[in-house]
């Protein structure tokens, strides 16, 4: 009962990971082609897809990963700061808001080599004016937030509640 309005995909990792169950079934008969892709990506890929809502096109399309130590707080994108320190740009301090639990943030030029590093925060965070937020989780996957273990790969998609 305790998994009954649990996003699926973090009850059956729950059960299969911290409760020994060896075979999870999906009670649902109209279960959809996207969880059903979800649940693929996770167990056979080690992939969680998050909707997002944000307007940094960056996020999208490509496949990012959780830093192999992973952060109490934080997941930190391993391919963001690299891809930083590839393409050199200057992030100007904007939107240095209150870090909510799914806010996406980028470090800005006041983080001086960390410039760039993209994170989502597992934690509520005070703002930091080092660090913009590029955007939130949608509720409805917050949940999966506690699959992501060292190197998970995330996909990030736009938030399909808006169409």
């Amino acid at each position: 009962e305790a998994h009954r309005n649990l996003n699926p995909l973090v009850a059956a990792d729950e059960l299969k990971n911290k409760l020994g169950v060896d075979k999870v079934f999906i009670g649902d008969p109209q279960i959809s082609k996207q969880l059903m892709q979800k649940f693929a990506d996770y167990e056979l890929h080690n992939k969680v897809q998050l909707q997002v809502k944000s307007d940094y096109t960056t996020l999208f399309k490509r496949v990012w990963h959780n830093r192999p130590e992973v952060s109490r707080d934080v997941v930190r994108l391993v391919e963001s700061r690299k891809q930083n320190q590839i393409t050199k740009l200057s992030i100007k301090s904007d939107d240095t808001l209150k870090r909510n639990v799914g806010a996406i943030t980028l470090d800005n030029q006041g983080y001086g080599r960390y410039q760039g590093e993209i994170q989502i925060c597992k934690m509520t965070l005070q703002s930091n004016p080092k660090v913009n937020v590029i955007g939130h989780v949608i509720a409805n996957d917050l949940s999966m937030l506690v699959l992501i273990k060292e190197n998970t790969g995330i996909e990030f998609k736009p938030d399909e509640g808006d169409k």
